[in-house]
């Protein structure tokens, strides 16, 4: 049986396939005060009609997988480690580490220089960060996706905290620490395109290469698709975010299952996981998805 239009729901197309942009129509009211802000909270669905939005952070198409996810975040700065910042560094998902190093560490490399030029007025507060706090490694449980949501809240508590400067390296971005603070209070709805990069890059043959980067935050390979034709881009982008929002919420691709979409003039259907987590263009593992 091939695969329908898995969830429902149309994204806005973007000219430019860069990190997906919050597409929220509301969100609750946060609670300012700390002890409340930066506790686990639960939620129902929202209700909306698009089921990659959930308000609860779970995972209704949980199915089990081998792959763990696995985070990798960074704030530039200044940080007073007090008792309170300690505590809630603790309640972090289990398997996750939080460390103090030298910000050094990230002022180096083809990714800082086109930081330097891109984003200049930021980089600036980067160069004068003595430190970083990082937080990374492979979660334990991940039933839901309250892991990543404490561990988001928890990155703008440290701009509290002497912060500057919101580094996710799985998506090449950058934030100020005012900016990520914006971002997690407009997020209060899981909104999976928040978390993922879509890349289109060209190929000799004038087609495009469209693949993903960030799916390992939620233990799921990334996505390619190779050789699309200009034409063909904004159907296949589509195709693509579907297999984004059903995989961050828990689903497995099955390997050679036909993939029928309304627009999309081509059958594809996924191979198997390919590729390692030492794979540069993904850092991750990842299924290419081929024509019939």
């Amino acid at each position: 049986m091939p695969y329908l239009a898995i969830l429902a729901g149309q994204h806005e197309e973007q000219e430019v396939l860069g990190p997906g942009r919050s597409r929220m129509r509301g969100h609750r009211a946060r609670a300012h005060h700390t002890a409340a802000r930066y506790s686990r909270r639960n939620g129902a669905h929202t209700g909306l009609g698009h089921h990659f939005l959930t308000e609860a952070w779970d995972r209704p198409y949980l199915q089990p997988c081998s792959q763990k996810p696995h985070l990798f975040f960074a704030v530039l700065g200044e940080f007073d480690f007090d008792a309170e910042t300690r505590e809630f560094s603790e309640d972090l998902a289990q398997g996750l580490v939080c460390r103090l190093i030298e910000a050094n560490y990230f002022r180096q490399g083809e990714l800082w220089d086109t930081f330097l030029r891109e984003q200049p007025q930021l980089a600036q507060r980067a160069l004068a960060a003595p430190c970083a706090v990082v937080v990374d490694g492979e979660v334990e449980s991940h039933d839901d996706l309250g892991y990543l949501r404490y561990l988001l809240d928890f990155l703008a508590y440290l701009g509290d905290r002497g912060g500057e400067v919101v580094y996710d390296p799985y998506t090449f971005s950058w934030f100020s620490s005012q900016d990520w603070e914006h971002r997690v209070d407009q997020g209060q709805i899981f909104n999976p395109f928040d978390h993922v990069l879509l890349l289109a890059s060209p190929e000799d043959e004038g087609t495009s290469w469209l693949h993903t980067r960030g799916m390992l935050k939620f233990g799921r390979p990334d996505l390619s698709v190779r050789a699309v034709p200009e034409a063909d881009i904004p159907a296949v982008k589509k195709m693509i975010d579907r297999f984004i929002s059903y995989q961050a919420l828990g689903g497995v691709l099955e390997e050679g299952r036909e993939v029928t979409m309304e627009g999309l003039e081509r059958r594809f259907v996924p191979g198997p996981v390919l590729g390692s987590r030492e794979d540069p263009d993904f850092n991750n593992f990842h299924v290419e998805f081929s024509p019939l």
